[in-house]
Order: C-alpha cells, then sequence, then structure tokens
C-alpha cells in the first residue's frame, strides 16, 4: 500500500512518524509554496488516477444515460454525453417526462440550450442522489419530508440556465417535466427564469419545448479550476480501496462551496434572513462564510460548517486535495461568532446567532484548528487566533469536576440523546484536545495555556490539578 502527499516542509518530521500503517520510506514530502496555492496539475500523476471521480471539464458535464421516459417524449438520447442531436434535439410535449442519469454525484446548475418553445410553457425541475428516488418527484434537502417541491422553471429560445440560487448540490439523476396541466401549482419559482410565467393564464395547454443540449455547471470546489489536480494518491492492490478511498475525496470536494451558495435549511436561515420562502421549498444563497471557497458539511444537506464533520474531514482533503484555504475560511467563521463567554457555536451561520452551543463541537472546532495548523503549517493563522483558543480551551477545562470527568451542560451532538453529564464522549474528545492544546503551544513556543503541567506523560493521563 501506498499513500503519498504534499505537507508544508517545516511539519514534515512530526507527521512522518505519526500516519498509521504507513512506511515512511513511501510518504514522499514536498514543499508546499503556499497555503492558498493550489497545484495545477496533479502532483504525483500515475495509473490510479483513473480513481478519481472529480471531472475533467466540471463547467460542462452531461448526462451519460436515460433511465426513465414516459408521456409526450421524443429523442430523449439527443442530448447524452458523447451525441448532440442539434437539427431535431429532445422534444417535450404535455405531460413529457425524463429522468437522466449523470451515472456520479455531481452538483451545480443546471442549463438547457432551447432550440424552440411553442407558446409560454416551463419545465419542473426535480433531482436524487439515489436511483430509489430518481422518480418525478425526486429526493429532499432535510429529513423533515422525503421530497422537495419541484422547481418551475420558464423557457425562452437560446441558453437558459437555472439561477445561482438555486444551484443543487449532491444529485445524480435529474428529472425534467413538461406538466400536462398548464395551470399546475405544486413547485416553487426560480425566479431568475428567463421567461417567468408565473401567471397560470398566460400558459398553454398545447405548448412543447425543443432541446438541443443539457448540461451542469459544477461550482463545487471553487478553489481549483482543475478539480483532478490532486496533492496526493493512495493506490494498493485492492480495487475496492482505492475506489472507496477515492471516492471519499470526491466526496470533500462536492461538499466544498462558494460561501454565498450555502445553507439549505431555508426554515433556520429565516431566522437571520426572513426569507418566507414556501415549506419544503429549498435554496442555496445563504452566505455562511468570507472568502471565496468554503468545506461544509454536505454538498446537499446542510450546506453549512459543522466542526463535528471536520474532524474527519480536515486530514482527508490534507492527504488528497490540501485544499487548506476552504478548511481556513470555515475556522474563521467559527471563531468569528464566539460568544462573549468564550464559547464556540454549535455550527457557522446561520447558527450562533441565538447561542447555539454544543459541549463536543466546541471541541471539534478546537480539534479543527490543530488540524489545520498541522497540515498546513500556517503559525501566523495560529498565532492570530491564539488568544481566542485559549479562551474556548478553558472553557471546556472548566466544566471538569470533581469526578475527573468532563461534565456536559449541552446536549446537541449528532442526532444523539443521552449527552448531557458525566459523558464518557465529551471526555475522550477532551482529552484529545488537552493533548494536541499541548502541541500547538509548542509550535509557537507558547506556554500560557499552562495546560503541559497537567500532562502525566508516563501515565498517559492528565492530573486533576498541577499540585498533584
Amino acid at each position: 500500500m501506498i499513500l503519498k502527499f504534499v505537507l508544508p516542509l517545516a511539519f514534515a518530521a512530526g507527521v512522518v512518524g505519526g500516519v498509521a500503517g504507513v512506511d515512511a520510506s513511501q510518504l514522499v514530502i514536498q514543499k508546499q509554496p503556499s497555503v492558498q496555492v493550489l497545484p495545477t496539475e496533479a502532483v504525483f500523476p500515475g495509473p490510479w488516477d483513473e480513481y478519481i471521480q472529480a471531472p475533467a471539464n466540471k463547467t460542462h458535464i452531461r448526462p451519460k444515460g436515460v433511465k426513465l421516459t414516459e408521456g409526450n417524449v421524443e429523442n430523449a438520447s439527443a442530448v447524452l454525453d458523447g451525441t448532440r442531436d442539434t437539427k431535431s434535439g429532445l422534444t417535450l410535449g404535455p405531460g413529457g417526462i425524463v429522468i437522466f442519469d449523470f451515472e456520479q454525484n455531481i452538483g451545480g446548475r443546471v442549463c438547457f440550450e432551447v432550440a424552440s418553445v411553442v407558446n409560454n410553457t416551463f419545465l419542473a425541475l426535480t433531482y436524487s442522489e439515489s436511483p430509489t428516488y430518481a422518480t418525478v418527484d425526486g429526493d429532499a434537502t432535510n429529513n423533515q419530508k422525503p421530497t422537495d417541491l419541484p422547481l418551475y422553471f420558464g423557457l425562452r429560445n437560446g441558453t437558459n440556465c437555472v439561477g445561482n440560487d438555486f444551484i443543487r448540490g449532491g444529485y445524480r439523476f435529474l428529472s425534467i417535466r413538461l406538466p400536462n396541466d398548464p395551470k399546475e401549482d405544486k413547485g416553487f419559482w426560480d425566479t431568475s427564469s428567463r421567461e417567468l410565467v408565473a401567471d397560470a393564464s398566460k400558459r398553454d395547454s398545447d405548448a412543447t419545448v425543443s432541446l438541443t443540449e443539457l448540461w451542469v455547471n459544477c461550482t463545487a470546489f471553487p478553489s481549483n479550476p482543475n478539480p483532478r489536480a490532486y496533492t496526493g494518491y493512495f493506490s494498493s492492490s485492492s480495487n475496492v480501496l482505492n475506489r472507496v478511498w477515492y471516492a471519499g475525496a470526491y466526496t470533500l470536494q462536492l461538499s466544498t462551496i462558494v460561501p454565498i451558495e450555502g445553507g439549505a435549511s431555508i426554515d433556520y436561515n429565516a431566522i437571520v434572513d426572513g426569507n418566507k420562502s414556501p415549506v419544503d421549498s429549498w435554496y442555496s444563497n445563504f452566505t455562511i462564510s468570507n472568502g471565496t471557497s468554503v468545506t461544509t458539511d454536505g454538498a446537499k444537506r446542510d450546506r453549512m460548517v459543522w466542526p463535528g464533520d471536520m474532524s474527519i474531514a480536515v486530514p482527508s482533503i490534507a492527504v488528497s486535495t490540501l485544499d487548506m484555504v476552504s478548511v481556513r475560511n470555515a475556522l474563521d467563521t467559527l471563531f468569528a461568532h464566539q460568544y462573549g463567554d468564550g464559547s464556540l457555536p454549535y455550527a457557522g451561520p446561520p447558527m450562533g446567532t441565538i447561542h447555539e452551543f454544543s459541549d463536543t463541537y466546541h471541541m471539534h472546532t478546537l480539534l479543527g484548528v490543530y488540524n489545520y495548523v498541522l497540515y498546513s503549517g500556517d503559525l501566523k493563522w495560529l498565532r492570530d487566533h491564539w488568544d481566542r483558543y485559549i479562551v474556548a480551551l478553558h472553557v471546556s477545562i472548566a466544566k471538569v469536576d470533581e469526578t475527573g470527568l468532563m461534565h456536559v451542560t449541552s446536549s446537541a451532538d449528532w442526532l444523539r440523546p443521552g449527552m448531557g453529564g458525566h459523558n464518557v464522549e465529551a471526555t475522550a474528545i477532551l482529552y484529545d484536545v488537552l493533548k494536541k492544546s499541548i502541541e500547538l503551544a509548542q509550535f509557537i513556543s507558547d506556554h500560557r495555556a499552562g495546560v503541559e503541567r497537567l500532562d502525566c506523560p508516563h501515565a498517559g493521563l492528565f492530573a486533576d490539578n498541577i499540585e498533584d
């Protein structure tokens, strides 16, 4: 098994010995030019590139197949990848349905090249990640209901793309439908449609649409125009293991988004932006951080900064794409919303407005700091945030009582009950935070934290107080 990835030169020696299961002779260290600069080509090209799932051209992804056609449809395959029938194209009449298969998860803006629109009409769009929900109803962006409302999109001749507010993250299947009833009112409107026919009286029951092309402009992973320019690679004798590793890397790329395209939880967003979006609708236009790229919990749900997810995501990003800018922007938004008592928000915006807090996720943010600094070597960022880090650290330390365990005062975690009181998960995370806080202090030669004085390295434990 071989694992190779780029690391900051200053931290190479310390990390080589800490990568479990990897022979140090097989770990190739190269100097990283800057945390803000990513390579335009793969650093370690080789036969393993066949496992990379990221598209070569993410601005123009065409469907690979047709899963279903129903009703008034002609020549559905005309818009598939590798074929383009500019003479006849795909034609939809009233009641016509086509479900396209991109054969892998993608995310972004759907676009159509419309050859002709006869009479005022619109398409109803739905999306799905799984074949189970690859129906005319599609799937959902949250767990409240199994499906979202269809997105209504009016058409004119020429190029038509859904608005930036309706970039959909995480889907493999796209359903397009020309409603049989021109007065149908079961969805919600993309108000940026080139032809907004929300007025039902202006729609025609005999409308038809002819499309010569359909594609998706994938807006995920904005940090690098070449999504296949990996800084690390993984190769083993197991085809399944190789596929799993690269699927994980691609999942993290899809979950890295433009910050102004976040926030699929519109009900929660309303606390901040007061939106009146219909129940079961969705959008992707909530600003979740500064910068031009940020790592989130997921491409479709919730499109927010969740520190618990970062504990797994950051090391994985480091050894695949090294997109540390997106990690830094996520941490910046969490510290920007740090509360007056030093505690950190449960998650990034829209959370952080009504003092949402989780003891465990608070500590996951601190672990995120360690992982970011370890893999980026960005000591300036650490020094700039050190005072706030120490205050946040003492919020957790102060909850260790006479039992020697952390007493959790917030039950919020990842959908787990029984999180209050003397909780083993929280105590274990705190132990990890304390160990890594000592390392962070050593990185910048600052011993103000005093945590290292509680460390008993021979016992592998921390003392209750420095007098022990």
